[in-house]
């Protein structure tokens, strides 16, 4: 071991993302620490963990949103669809959650997850229509149309799906 990386893994007060790095990089020298040592410490970074949390309750509001759909209501389906898009989006920033404020996360659809090719322009377009659809159907006693609404459960499906991907793709990397 060099001692430039030797300095850094006997540092005491380390970010928490950092010091679960620094964990993993002990293991890794360690001949006798097997695979199963290696993921537990790279599932006990607190940035993914609370990745794996946004992701988990993003699968519950489209589950939700599913649910209120088969039971005749679409206007409330559309909100929490939109909630699981807005979730997944947050939990695949790599520079940490955004928060559910809708400007700020908007930025940080077009500002890193589009360039950073985590999302596509289309799902980026599609969380738009779909906040403006829960946000209009919510104040007005006008049902929303059956096809918005199926087009708007889709495109939360797959979102939530790519985000479950990307978040998979950084516990693996």
């Amino acid at each position: 071991m060099n001692d430039q990386r030797r300095a850094v893994i006997s540092q005491e007060e380390l970010p928490a993302q950092a010091a679960a790095a620094v964990n993993v990089l002990r293991l890794v020298e360690d001949p006798d620490v097997g695979v199963s040592d290696l993921a537990a410490a790279i599932g006990a970074d607190p940035v993914l963990a609370a990745r794996r949390d946004l992701l988990a309750l993003a699968e519950r509001k489209r589950a939700g949103g599913g649910a209120l759909l088969t039971a005749g209501q679409p206007a409330e389906a559309l909100g929490l669809f939109r909630d699981a898009m807005v979730l997944a989006c947050r939990a695949l920033d790599p520079r940490g959650d955004p928060g559910p404020e809708p400007a700020a996360l908007l930025a940080a659809v077009h500002d890193r997850l589009v360039p950073g090719g985590l999302l596509g322009e289309a799902q980026a377009g599609a969380l738009a229509r779909a906040g403006e659809a829960a946000r209009a159907f919510a104040a007005v006693t006008v049902a929303p149309p059956e096809p918005l609404v199926a087009a708007v459960a889709a495109d939360a499906a797959a979102l939530v799906a790519c985000a479950r991907m990307g978040v998979a793709n950084v516990s693996i990397a």
